[in-house]
C-alpha cells in the first residue's frame, strides 16, 4: 500500500540516476503511471539537452500520444448540431412576448425585453472596451440578474464567458 497517492524517489547510484515511483492502485492504473513516468523521462532528457530551456516549452507527450489525444479522443468526428443560438432565441422571445418573465432571482425579475435591452447595452460596452469575437471574458458566477445579463452580453459580443466562483478568487 502506498503511503502517498503518488511518490517519486530518486537517487544517484554508480553515477546514474535511479528511482522508483510508488502509487495508490485505488487511484492510478499501471498504464497511467507508466505514462506519467514517460513524461518525467522526457522532461529529464530535455533538461539534459538544454538546461536553460523554459519548462513550459518541453514537449511531454510524443507524436503518437499527441495524435491519439487530438484525433481519437477529441470527438472531432461528431457532427456539431446547428440551430439557433441562445442569443437568437432570447431575442425572438423578446419580440414575441416582450413582457414575459425571462429570469427571476428571489423577488426580482427581468422581462425578455428588459433582459434584451440590458444585454445589448452591455455587449456594446464590451465591444467598445476591446472585446472581440472568440475572446474570453471572466464573469463572476453568482445568482443574480446581473450575472444572466452579463453572460448574455458576452455571447452577444461574440466572445465566450469564463464563469468565476467569487468564493475562489485570489483574495480568498
Amino acid at each position: 500500500m502506498a503511503k502517498f497517492d503518488l511518490s517519486l524517489n530518486l537517487g544517484e547510484q554508480g553515477g546514474a540516476l535511479v528511482g522508483s515511483l510508488d502509487y495508490a492502485t485505488a487511484l492510478f492504473d499501471e498504464a497511467t503511471v507508466r505514462r506519467y513516468a514517460g513524461y518525467f523521462e522526457r522532461l529529464l532528457h530535455a533538461l539534459v539537452a538544454d538546461d536553460r530551456a523554459p519548462l513550459a516549452e518541453v514537449a511531454l507527450i510524443d507524436g503518437a500520444e499527441r495524435e491519439h489525444l487530438l484525433t481519437r479522443l477529441s470527438g472531432t468526428a461528431l457532427a456539431v448540431p446547428r440551430g439557433p443560438t441562445v442569443q437568437a432565441l432570447i431575442q425572438a422571445r423578446a419580440t414575441a412576448q416582450p413582457e414575459a418573465i425571462a429570469v427571476q432571482v428571489g423577488e426580482r425579475h427581468l422581462s425578455y425585453i428588459d433582459l434584451e435591452r440590458r444585454a445589448n447595452a452591455l455587449a456594446h460596452h464590451l465591444l467598445t472596451q476591446g472585446v472581440r469575437p472568440d475572446d474570453r471574458v471572466a464573469v463572476f458566477a453568482q445568482r443574480s440578474l446581473d450575472t444572466v445579463v452579463g453572460l448574455l452580453a458576452v455571447l452577444k459580443a461574440g466572445a465566450a464567458y469564463v464563469p468565476i466562483d467569487p468564493a475562489h478568487t485570489p483574495d480568498n
